[in-house]
């Protein structure tokens, strides 16, 4: 790997792809754990509206969402696992600290300019069925999402094989990186599964055409949004944001350096 590339195209774009970056023994590892608690949650969510299957529980959760009733069968953290996101006892797992070899910790190290890293905790894995659009997250920015963090990166790893037909991630190209952040109500968050989307309007974008093992990284003030899965597999991700320096973040985090976490 070149790492003044790299550092130069993160620094120019705001994101830049690492290719290889991880073993594919370590992706099929997290990949087949996240498998199975897939199967056990998709099953629980189908039993709640009599799906039989995830054809009938796709079609009956857009139905339902559009008459907002989301909240008549659902708590918050099963409307969150509906829209593609692990429950917190999954994403508890230090399975996917094997991810991070000691390369992949130096490049982060050296974008970051700092000697220490540490990563929120959890990480946010992910799964995203066939034609379910509810997991679709409109064009944003990380820190719209992450108040709590002070300054950081966010780091993208597929599991599967990322193609126009399974989707992925688009970033929108623009020189400006700093964007002002109204204020966000948090009531809003609660009573949405996503934020509005950001205005996108004649800003020229790239997708993402990825291999398991290939990850990217991308500042925090970079607009993107997720695509949605049209092929006939689940699409398996995580996101991880990292930073420098401990002060950074008013949430639990661990450290790489002291091999343990922080709570705060």
């Amino acid at each position: 790997m070149n790492l003044n590339l790299i550092k130069q195209q993160y620094l120019a774009n705001g994101f830049t792809i690492i290719k290889g970056a991880v073993k594919k023994n370590k992706i099929d590892v997290v990949k087949k754990f996240l498998s199975t608690k897939k199967k056990d949650e998709i099953f629980k969510l189908r039993k709640k509206i009599k799906a039989k299957n995830n054809q009938e529980f796709i079609r009956k959760i857009k139905i339902i969402k559009k008459q907002n009733q989301l909240k008549k069968f659902y708590t918050e953290e099963e409307i969150k696992c509906i829209a593609g996101e692990f429950p917190l006892k999954i994403r508890l797992s230090k399975i996917y600290l094997k991810i991070f070899n000691n390369e992949i910790k130096k490049i982060f190290r050296d974008i970051i300019g700092t000697k220490d890293l540490f990563v929120h905790w959890p990480p946010v894995s992910r799964f995203v069925l066939p034609k379910n659009t509810t997991a679709a997250v409109p064009a944003h920015f990380d820190k719209m999402y992450n108040s709590h963090l002070k300054d950081f990166f966010t780091c993208w790893i597929p599991l599967v094989k990322i193609d126009k037909k399974c989707g992925g991630m688009k970033f929108f190209l623009t020189n400006k990186f700093n964007h002002k952040i109204n204020k966000i109500n948090k009531r809003d968050v609660k009573k949405k599964i996503w934020l509005d989307k950001l205005n996108t309007r004649g800003l020229k974008s790239i997708k993402t055409i990825l291999n398991p093992g290939d990850l990217i990284i991308f500042n925090k003030n970079l607009i993107h949004e997720s695509l949605p899965n049209k092929s006939n597999y689940t699409r398996y991700s995580l996101d991880f944001r990292f930073f420098g320096k401990a002060k950074n973040s008013k949430k639990t985090f661990y450290s790489f350096k002291n091999k343990k976490l922080i709570k705060k």
